[in-house]
């Protein structure tokens, strides 16, 4: 988990900058490729599941 200390207009501009690269279209020549800050592995769940509602989205 993070957290921001502040939102400076540096700050904001850099994540309007990272949101327009996300919103791009695809492109074989220049893929996106997303990685975490943190090097973490996942060795167990952490969290209980929700089990999912027939016939909504979101429990």
């Amino acid at each position: 988990m993070w957290c921001i200390g502040r939102i400076t207009a540096e700050y904001r501009d850099r994540m309007y900058a990272l949101l327009a690269l996300y919103g791009r279209a695809y492109s074989e020549q220049e893929p996106v490729v997303c990685v975490d800050e943190k090097s973490k592995q996942l060795l167990r769940q952490t969290r209980t599941t929700i089990a999912g509602k027939s016939g909504q989205c979101c429990p």
